[in-house]
């Protein structure tokens, strides 16, 4: 779909009312297409009846699909048998992301992986800005791209966080892309780890230049079949990088320095966000802008940038108690690698929904590094059998703030609190930012 030349009464049907799917049916409607709104959640939206909108809803939300064109949110998958039937008789299927995708004019960026993808993003964003450019960041971090369309020029760049959902249907790819690195994660969603790589390696096209992890087995393994290739490593030197992944470029960290292709860029000391994990984000980061930036507006935004909310998010002390919000860690490597960053033993609060991962990570670096655990939600079962024998204390409640009500009373002066789940929010909150929020205020209340 290049062009909006369409006939009169193009019908498109919306599956899934959700933030993306909002922001497309008023593009939609502008172009003139007929849209249905089919979501299982009953919609009381008269204000969009008024302008000829029809919407279905219950168990029966996506049965005989008529739509020319059917835009899929990112949580339902492509695969649906009714979808898969309305394709048979010639509709077709996109989605928001990707129907932005093969209308922007400007250079296209994209950052995927299973860790990171935020700050990622967060960081290139605020690189390319520090740099005089226009770029316009959306996508998985929260703003459909879709809005700024009328407002993007050849000349821009346009900056997408995206997850395994949104690439199962392979958009557009970018000319510039990054995979963070690739651990199990939504194989509650995914079939398996085998579909969940696929989709996150549907980012690469066969033109795009790839920027990847070679401390990461899965995204070293792409960069052993890319030809054209930014390779980035916490670890490795960037004549190590090169002896083994062949022609590429290299963001390494060398003698405390960020480099680039060896070349020194600024003290690593300088990035203000703590852990390995934060570094690798910014070698990603520059690997992903290099091309359009200085090392000026590279080293400005390392001194300057204290990080996205929700992600290792310091929020002071309260009666002399450090408290973090963590609420984005939704797996178990992802708690672990905070909590190895931390620099202190907290008292933990974990939990949520499982997402049928191993919690063997878990396990070791709450043995490690925490004091104590708090235990909430529907997962909090499974923690507890997992972390049961372990010699602190553990305690289990069924909200979390339940649990950050009992963090306050334990915790002393000098101590800190971390909300870090490992799991996702889906039990108790619509998202990991509402579940943040939620914890924000149970620690501020007297």
């Amino acid at each position: 779909m290049k062009a909006f030349c369409l006939p009169a009464g193009t019908t498109a049907g919306l599956l899934g009312f959700g933030i993306s799917n909002q922001t497309l049916l008023e593009f939609l409607l502008s172009k003139g297409f007929l849209i249905t709104v089919r979501d299982k959640r009953p919609i009381d939206r008269p204000d969009l009846v008024a302008r000829g909108v029809r919407f279905f809803s219950g168990d029966g939300y996506l049965d005989e699909l008529f739509e020319d064109y059917l835009f899929r949110s990112p949580g339902l998958r492509p695969d649906h048998p009714t979808i898969r039937a309305a394709l048979s008789r010639g509709a077709i299927l996109s989605g928001e992301y990707d129907l932005f995708a093969s209308l922007c004019p400007a250079t296209l960026l994209g950052v995927t992986g299973s860790d990171g993808k935020t700050t990622t993003t967060t960081i290139a964003g605020q690189m390319l800005r520090a740099a005089g450019r226009g770029v316009f960041v959306g996508g998985n971090i929260g703003r459909p791209l879709i809005a700024d369309l009328a407002a993007i020029r050849k000349e821009d760049m346009a900056l997408a966080e995206l997850s395994s959902f949104q690439l199962m249907t392979a958009p557009r790819p970018p000319h510039r892309a990054v995979i963070t690195n690739l651990t199990e994660n939504h194989l509650n969603w995914h079939r398996d780890m085998q579909e969940y790589a696929k989709a996150k390696e549907n980012i690469l096209g066969p033109a795009t230049h790839a920027i990847l992890n070679a401390d990461n087995a899965y995204t070293a393994a792409i960069a052993g079949r890319r030809a054209d290739k930014t390779v980035f490593s916490a670890t490795k030197s960037s004549r190590t990088l090169q002896a083994t992944f062949g022609a590429c470029h290299t963001v390494t960290v060398e003698n405390g320095m960020v480099a680039y292709d060896g070349k020194s860029l600024f003290p690593v000391r300088d990035i203000r966000l703590p852990g390995r994990h934060n570094v690798e984000n910014y070698l990603a980061a520059i690997g992903l802008v290099f091309p359009y930036v200085h090392a000026a507006a590279i080293q400005e935004v390392a001194r300057s940038f204290s990080g996205v909310r929700h992600r290792m998010e310091c929020l002071g002390k309260v009666h002399g108690v450090t408290y973090y919000n963590s609420s984005i860690d939704s797996t178990p490597s992802r708690t672990a690698a905070t909590l190895a960053a931390l620099g202190a033993k907290p008292i933990l609060l974990c939990g949520g929904a499982d997402k049928g991962l191993s919690l063997a990570p878990l396990r070791e670096a709450v043995k490690t590094h925490a004091a104590a655990v708090l235990l909430f939600g529907a997962a909090r079962g499974a923690l507890q059998a997992a972390l049961d024998d372990l010699p602190l204390p553990i305690e289990s409640y069924a909200h979390m703030r339940e649990a950050a009500m009992r963090a306050k009373e334990l915790a002393r002066p000098g101590d800190c609190v971390l909300l870090s789940p490992a799991c996702t929010s889906f039990d108790e909150f619509q998202n990991f930012e509402e579940r943040g929020e939620a914890f924000c205020r149970a620690i501020m209340e007297e």
